[in-house]
């Protein structure tokens, strides 16, 4: 029954794997969002472009007057200038799309790295069990002082030992747990 209720705690330890993808896409329109509006925040309004450049021009007669001039090169370069603002927000959109696709390989290894260590300490829960029966009969017996003090405690160094093993495999698999949870940008059950 203790097995039972452990292997349902660790299955729900972590998110379905399309959960997970959903919080990394998530993560990653949120950050994409937020370079986006750093990039746009940084330029220069763009009406900018189109003004006249006002200065002072002297009459024939030696006065100075306000002049403004306006020239077409001033609407190439403004031109220009979109298509240089237009590219770069397409660099960054797709610079962020080529990230995400990484982080969803990453991920897509972290959680089958995740099933494996599952499987095996599934299995080293199970070997546990046997092998705390076994124990079990072999601390009668040396209660009922059937075996030496020295095999009694081979044997019990053994399981602590097979225990200890146990013991690593989970903080492991938690561990795992931890980085798939922060890698999608969501916060682990603990905090």
């Amino acid at each position: 029954m203790k097995l039972l209720i452990a292997l349902l705690i660790l299955i729900d330890t972590l998110p379905h794997p399309d959960t997970l993808r959903a919080a990394l896409e998530s993560k990653f329109e949120a950050l994409t969002a937020a370079r986006l509006a750093e990039f746009d925040d940084n330029q220069p309004p763009a009406f900018l472009n189109y003004l006249p450049s006002i200065g002072i021009a002297y009459t024939p007669a030696g006065e100075p007057r306000p002049a403004a001039s306006f020239s077409v090169s001033q609407v190439i370069q403004a031109g220009r200038i979109r298509r240089n603002l237009k590219n770069q927000r397409r660099a960054i959109i797709q610079t962020a799309a080529l990230e995400l696709e990484q982080e969803k390989q990453k991920l897509q290894s972290l959680i089958t790295r995740h099933n494996q260590l599952t499987t095996q300490l599934q299995t080293l829960q199970k070997i546990h069990q046997i092998n705390r029966q076994i124990f079990d009969l072999q601390t009668a017996d040396y209660q009922a002082a059937r075996i030496d003090p020295e095999t009694y405690l081979r044997h019990r160094r053994a399981f602590l030992e097979q225990s200890l093993r146990l013991q690593q495999a989970r903080q492991q698999l938690a561990d795992l747990e931890a980085e798939i949870l922060t890698l999608c940008g969501i916060k682990s059950q603990e905090n």
